[in-house]
């Protein structure tokens, strides 16, 4: 009986985190800056061009020197 009550309620609770999380909203990204480590490949590296390209200030860690710039080329940014 306390299963089934589970069962039932975990999916509404999924439905209004899900709900209130969305809610959530950051301001003015421009002045936001993220230290992403590992973006020479994977998920490192896909989410330093996601935030990039959302307007925030990256710091990305690199185990090589080329990655930095990939990333620079990218998005036709100026600065090293």
């Amino acid at each position: 009986m306390v299963w089934l009550l589970f069962l039932c309620l975990l999916p509404i609770a999924y439905i209004v985190a899900r709900f209130l999380w969305e809610l959530l909203r950051v301001g003015d990204l421009s002045s936001k800056a993220v230290l992403i480590t590992g973006c020479d490949s994977g998920f490192g590296r896909e989410l330093a061009l996601r935030c990039i390209a959302k307007g925030f200030t990256v710091f990305a860690g690199c185990l090589t020197e080329k990655v930095p710039l990939v990333l620079l080329v990218h998005f036709r940014v100026k600065d090293l």
